[in-house]
């Protein structure tokens, strides 16, 4: 688990777009399905994949713990697993040469 949550503990130290939207994720929801499930305007779920790093605000970290711990254990694992996924950096891409191929 990534640093703002806790490990071994059901608790996200401070929620942010990339939680959020990992939330929604392992709920298997749509933009408008998570809203609505939540309470909120479609706006908002939309700007958490578009501006993952952000902070969000205190009420809206309120309902989002809310939400976590309503959900079934099978959601928290996979919560648990994207945050994981989501904080380990990505391998750089590898670049193949071609014998006598254009550079």
């Amino acid at each position: 688990m990534s640093a703002d949550t806790m490990q071994g503990a059901d608790v996200v130290g401070q929620w942010t777009g990339r939680h959020a939207a990992a939330l929604q994720a392992a709920t298997r929801k749509t933009n408008m399905q998570f809203a609505e499930w939540l309470g909120m305007h479609l706006r908002a779920v939309a700007s958490w994949h578009a501006k993952p790093n952000s902070v969000l605000r205190q009420s809206t970290q309120e309902i989002l713990d809310r939400a976590y711990e309503m959900s079934s254990d099978a959601v928290k694992a996979r919560f648990a697993l994207l945050i994981q996924q989501r904080s380990t950096p990505a391998e750089p891409p590898r670049l193949f040469l071609i014998p006598g191929g254009a550079a």
